[in-house]
C-alpha cells in the first residue's frame, strides 16, 4: 500500500517526540529520586568502593546503636497508643454525639498538627522545663525545691509527639465515622442494646480497619521524626535513630561516618516500608457493607447527663494540651528577662524587635524559606501535572512506574532523604556541584513533598471523563489545546490544594534543612533550632510565636479559599 512521504516523516517525528518526552520524564525522576536513593544503598553497602556488609554489622554490633533502635520502637509504640486513644475518643465525641460547641472543637483540635513539631517541642519546654511555668506553679503551691516534672527525655518526646500526631487519627476516624450507615446502630438500639453495647459490638468493630490504618501512619510518622527527639532528647542523651544518624553525619572524626549513617538509614527504611506494607494490607481488608459512600445522615447519640462533663473534658484537653504551651510561649516571648514573674511591668515587645531587626540571620532565613516554599510548590505542582497526565493519557513505556517512584519518599524518613542528597551531590558531577548551595535543599524538598500535589492532581484527573477531551478533539482542537482549555481548568482545585499542601510544610521544614544548609543558606527551621541550642530562650520564643501566627493564618486562608472554590465548582 502506498503511503505518502510526508506521512512517513510525520510518524517518524511523532515517534521521536515521544521518545524524547519519555527520556525527559525518566531523567527528571532519576535526578530527583532514583540516583540519590541508589547512592544511599551503594554507600551503605560498600567501603572505599568495595561491596561489603561491614557497615551494617558494625552498626548492629554497637550497643549504643541498638539502644537507639530500641528507643525508636519504644517511643513509637507509646506515641501510637496515646495518639490513637486521644484521636478515637475525640473524634467519636465530636462526630457522633450531641457535644456542645462541636463546630469550634472541629477546628481547634487539629491545631497541633498545623504547628511544626520542633516549634511544639520548644513551646512545651516553656511549660515543663525545670524553669517552666507549670513547674514553677507546682513548686510554689507545694513548697518544692526542685521541679517535679520534666520535659526532656523519653516521656517528653512521647507526650509531645503524641500531641502532634493525634490529629492524624482524629481526621482519619472522623471521616470513617461520617461514612458509617446508621441503620445497624439504630437496629441494635431498637433490639434493646444500650449505648455502650452498640459502641462495643457495632461501632468499634466496624472502625477497626480505619483505626489500624491510622495507627500505622502514626507509628511510621513517629519513627521518622527529628525535631522533637532532637530538641527534647539530645540534651538528655536520649537518642533515637533519626538523631543518631544526624550525629553520625556530623561526626567527621569518625571513620566511614557516611557509610555507617547510610547503613543505619536502612533500619529506618525497613521500618517505614514495613509500615507502608501493613497500611496497604489493612486498607485492602477494609471491606464493610456498613460503610457506604452515600450521605446517609448518621445518627447522633444523646449523651444525656454526660453531655456537660464530656464538653468540659474536651475543653480541658484543649486548654492544657493545645492552649497552655502556646500561652507559655507568648509569655516567654514578651518577658524582659528569663526568670521574671509574668507581670505587666515585666512585659515588653523588645524581643520581637531584637529578633526582626538585630539578628541578620532571621531575615535571611525568612527570605530563603519563602523562596524555597514558593519555588518548590510551583515546581512540584507543574511536575505533578506532567507526571499524572503522562500516566493517565499517554502510552509511553514505564508510565505506571512514575507513581511508584514518586511515592517512595513517603515511606522514607526526612533524615534519610537528606543523607541521600548529601551522598548524591557531595562530589561535583561533570564539573558542576550543588553541594553547600540552596539548590540541594530545593531538590531535597521536591523529592520529599512531591507526593502531596501528585495525589491531589492525580485524583482530579481521575474525576474528569475522557469524553470531554475527546469531544474537543472531534470539534477540531488539537490534543494539546484540548488539555489546556478543557482538562487543566477542571483540575485547578487539585492544583491549588497541592500547591498549598507543599508550601506550608516547606516554609518551616527542619529535618532536611538541618543536614543540607550552609552559611547564608539557613532556613526558618534551622534558625529556630540553632537559637534553641544556643540558649536564646526569649528570642527563640518571639520567633517561634511569629511562626505559629503565620502558619495558623496560612491554614485559615487555605480553608477559606478551598471552601470558596468548592462552592464555585
Amino acid at each position: 500500500m502506498f503511503i505518502p512521504a510526508y506521512l512517513k516523516y510525520h510518524h517518524v517525528i511523532m515517534d521521536l517526540k515521544r521518545t524524547l518526552f519519555t527520556l525527559l520524564i525518566f531523567l527528571i525522576l532519576a535526578v530527583l529520586f532514583v540516583y540519590p536513593f541508589s547512592r544511599l544503598f551503594v554507600v551503605g553497602f560498600s567501603r572505599e568502593g568495595s561491596p561489603t556488609v561491614l557497615n551494617l554489622t558494625e552498626i548492629l554490633g554497637k550497643t549504643t546503636n541498638l539502644v537507639a533502635l530500641w528507643h525508636t520502637v519504644f517511643v513509637a509504640v507509646f506515641v501510637t497508643i496515646l495518639a490513637v486513644a486521644a484521636g478515637v475518643i475525640l473524634s467519636w465525641l465530636v462526630t457522633r454525639t450531641n457535644l456542645y460547641m462541636k463546630d469550634f472543637f472541629k477546628i481547634v483540635l487539629i491545631i497541633p498538627y498545623l504547628i511544626p513539631p520542633f516549634i511544639s517541642a520548644f513551646a512545651w519546654m516553656q511549660l515543663l522545663s525545670p524553669v517552666g511555668y507549670f513547674n514553677k506553679i507546682l513548686m510554689f503551691l507545694f513548697h518544692l525545691e526542685e521541679s517535679p516534672l520534666g520535659i526532656y527525655g523519653k516521656y517528653g518526646i512521647i507526650i509531645v509527639s503524641a500531641i502532634y500526631t493525634y490529629p492524624l487519627v482524629y481526621i482519619s476516624i472522623t471521616r470513617a465515622l461520617e461514612r458509617i450507615d446508621p441503620s445497624f446502630e439504630e437496629a441494635a438500639q431498637i433490639a434493646g442494646a444500650g449505648k455502650l453495647r452498640v459502641i462495643r459490638d457495632i461501632t468499634l468493630p466496624v472502625m477497626l480497619p480505619a483505626v489500624g490504618g491510622a495507627a500505622v501512619i502514626v507509628f511510621v510518622t513517629s519513627t521518622s521524626m527529628f525535631g522533637i527527639p532532637a530538641i527534647l532528647g539530645i540534651p538528655k542523651g536520649y537518642l533515637v535513630l533519626t538523631t543518631k544518624i544526624f550525629l553520625y553525619i556530623g561526626s567527621y572524626g569518625t571513620k566511614y561516618n557516611f557509610n555507617l549513617a547510610a547503613a543505619m538509614s536502612m533500619l529506618l527504611i525497613f521500618i517505614g516500608v514495613l509500615g507502608l506494607f501493613i497500611q496497604n494490607f489493612a486498607t485492602r481488608k477494609e471491606r464493610f457493607t456498613v460503610i457506604t459512600g452515600k450521605a446517609t445522615g448518621f445518627s447522633i447519640i444523646d449523651l444525656g447527663a454526660l453531655r456537660v462533663p464530656a464538653t468540659i473534658f474536651v475543653i480541658l484537653f484543649i486548654l492544657f494540651f493545645i492552649a497552655a504551651p502556646i500561652v507559655a510561649t507568648i509569655i516567654t516571648a514578651i518577658t524582659k528577662a528569663l526568670g521574671l514573674a509574668p507581670r505587666w511591668s515585666n512585659f515588653t515587645l523588645g524581643n520581637f524587635k531584637y529578633v526582626l531587626f538585630s539578628v541578620p540571620v532571621v531575615w535571611r532565613a525568612i527570605r530563603n524559606s519563602f523562596f524555597l516554599a514558593v519555588v518548590v510548590s510551583t515546581i512540584t505542582v507543574m511536575l505533578s501535572i506532567v507526571f499524572s497526565y503522562t500516566a493517565r493519557y499517554t502510552e509511553i513505556r514505564g508510565r505506571k512506574l512514575i507513581d511508584y517512584i514518586v511515592s517512595a519518599p513517603y515511606a522514607i524518613p526526612g533524615t534519610v532523604i537528606g543523607l541521600s542528597m548529601i551522598l548524591a551531590w557531595i562530589k561535583p558531577i561533570l564539573g558542576w556541584s550543588i553541594y553547600n548551595t540552596i539548590w540541594i535543599i530545593m531538590i531535597a524538598y521536591i523529592a520529599r513533598f512531591m507526593i502531596f500535589p501528585m495525589r491531589t492532581v492525580t485524583a482530579s484527573f481521575k474525576q474528569i471523563d475522557n469524553s470531554l477531551s475527546e469531544a474537543a478533539q472531534i470539534a477540531g482542537a488539537s490534543k494539546r489545546k484540548a488539555t489546556l482549555d478543557i482538562v487543566i481548568p477542571l483540575i485547578k482545585p487539585g492544583i491549588y490544594s497541592g500547591w498549598f499542601l507543599v508550601f506550608m510544610p516547606a516554609l518551616t521544614e527542619l529535618t532536611l534543612s538541618i543536614l543540607l544548609y550552609s552559611a547564608r543558606r539557613e532556613t526558618i527551621g534551622v534558625t529556630v533550632y540553632n537559637m534553641t541550642q544556643e540558649g536564646l530562650v526569649l528570642e527563640t520564643s518571639a520567633l517561634a510565636l511569629l511562626i505559629i501566627i503565620v502558619v495558623l493564618a496560612l491554614n485559615l486562608i487555605v480553608r477559606r479559599v478551598s471552601r470558596r472554590r468548592v462552592s464555585v465548582v
